[in-house]
């Protein structure tokens, strides 16, 4: 299966949701996993490289684009590897990995509440609609993360997010803390495989199924 994680800004937990759900399928569901980076930040890849010198006996695949197009890097590993996650990061790499897709996650945040959340969701939901044609079994998911200090708009984002024609919502509290927690436990030198709390298993587990 081939996950793709993207929006339309950044700052908003897409390595992190990433990151973690890769981890997810790797160590929970014990499945093989390639984390392909595509967003020109490359956050995930050089966390995942740090992560691996620290704690080899967990490490996760990864790669980035280099100069290959995504579709090409897919069809490169796609059969070494049960999945593939795709850090999308924003824009066009976005737009061109629906068309290979299974499962999209887009995440979103409370401190973006505004006129922001709606472009973003009428853009997101355009590319899920034109991408449908060529791909009638992608299913999309949005994710809702909730900012420390942001909680009380956390209401009125889930009533904009429920209100999406394309996008399922499935909320998750605590998904943006998980990956400092790992960081953590990692340089205290805790054996540790998984800090995903059980709400964020069961939002995975659903996306993954």
């Amino acid at each position: 299966m081939v996950y793709v994680i993207g929006g339309m800004k950044y700052n908003i937990g897409k390595v992190r949701t990433s990151v973690n759900f890769a981890l997810y399928l790797a160590n929970i569901k014990q499945r093989s996993v390639l984390l392909i980076d595509a967003d020109p930040s490359t956050l995930a890849s050089e966390y995942l490289g740090w992560k691996n010198m620290i704690a080899p006996e967990t490490e996760l695949a990864f790669t980035n684009l280099d100069d290959s197009s995504l579709k090409e890097k897919v069809a490169e590993n796609k059969n070494e590897y049960d999945d593939i996650v795709i850090d999308s990061g924003v824009g066009e790499n976005l737009k061109y990995s629906l068309d290979i897709a299974g499962r999209l996650i887009v995440p979103f945040c409370a401190k973006d509440l505004g006129l922001w959340t709606v472009w973003t969701l009428a853009n997101v939901e355009r590319m899920i609609y034109n991408a449908l044609d060529e791909n009638p079994e992608l299913k999309a998911y949005s994710i809702l993360i909730n900012k420390v200090g942001n909680e009380d708009k956390i209401t009125d984002l889930v009533k904009a997010l429920k209100r999406s024609q394309f996008l399922e919502l499935l909320c998750s509290e605590t998904l943006q803390d998980t990956m400092f927690e790992e960081q953590e436990n990692l340089e205290n030198s805790q054996p540790v495989k998984s800090v995903i709390n059980d709400q964020d298993l069961d939002i995975f587990e659903e996306i993954s199924s």
